[in-house]
């Protein structure tokens, strides 16, 4: 499984670097030149994935995200969804593979399309998870960390751990299906709520790769990780783009890394 650590725009270069992908929040590339010109050189020598922006409340125009795309050349690109809906996240995805999504992928350009799979519940989530499975333009499947909805009656003692098991679940159905329909594309975990999860979604070999900003969010916090994971709660709340981390926390910040490096060797 391959890492990408998210991390304040001043600091890319001593974070962000540390992963062994790029994820490039459209948003912040359209606002700093600073955060444009960082992906913009990494995307020569590591794979970097463009988000759009939606988890952050900071969704681009279709315009904007396949001119970023095609400008800063990235290798991948999460197409246009709609958080906690699969109905409204199909009807976007529709639109923007209508508009962009054969241009984006056509040789010249040669960019791989992720979807984002939503859901308010297990029904509202399946059908946007088969649209991304059947999509013959879409290669890789994203699954969020914070699934709002239980697959099954699960029971986990933090709002943490909770969150770990619903993926998870889903993870158990993605494998159903591919065994049952013959059709397999990698899927990308978006965010991360505890680096526990790491350890359990390795075993799925279709889980290609997984970003998170959680090493820095907790360091802030002078929280360390453990062997496994968290020593308690998720820190809540998006990261600080702007923030100025000390030269103690960027030490909790590099010990992070290589705990979660750890749990998925």
């Amino acid at each position: 499984m391959k890492l990408a650590f998210i991390s304040p725009t001043r600091y890319l270069e001593r974070i962000s670097i540390q992963g062994d992908i790029e994820f490039c929040l459209a948003h912040n590339a359209l606002t700093s030149e600073e955060y444009r010109r960082y992906y913009k050189k990494q995307t020569g020598t590591k794979f970097t994935i463009l988000d759009n922006g939606e988890h952050e409340g900071s969704q681009v125009s279709y315009e904007d995200l396949f001119f970023l795309a095609v400008e800063l050349g990235v290798q991948e690109v999460i197409v246009p969804d709609s958080l906690y809906n699969g109905a409204e996240t199909i009807e976007k995805a529709k639109e923007f593979l209508r508009t962009f999504g054969y241009d984006l992928t056509e040789p010249s350009i040669g960019k791989q399309l992720c979807l984002a799979v939503q859901g308010k519940d297990l029904t509202d989530w399946f059908p946007c998870f088969m649209y991304a499975l059947k999509h013959p333009l879409i290669s890789t499947i994203g699954l969020t960390f914070d699934i709002p909805f239980n697959v099954c009656n699960l029971k986990a003692p933090t709002k943490t751990l909770l969150q770990v098991q619903r993926r998870l679940e889903l993870l158990e159905i993605i494998k159903e299906t591919y065994i049952k329909t013959g059709k397999v594309k990698p899927v990308h975990l978006l965010g991360l709520s505890d680096p526990l999860e790491l350890l359990f979604a390795k075993k799925y070999p279709f889980v290609r790769s997984n970003d998170s900003s959680s090493v820095v969010t907790h360091a802030m916090k002078n929280i360390k990780f453990l062997d496994k994971g968290l020593p308690g709660e998720k820190v809540e709340g998006h990261l600080d783009f702007n923030a100025r981390i000390g030269r103690d926390r960027l030490k909790v910040v590099d010990y992070n890394i290589q705990k979660v490096k750890g749990l998925i060797r």
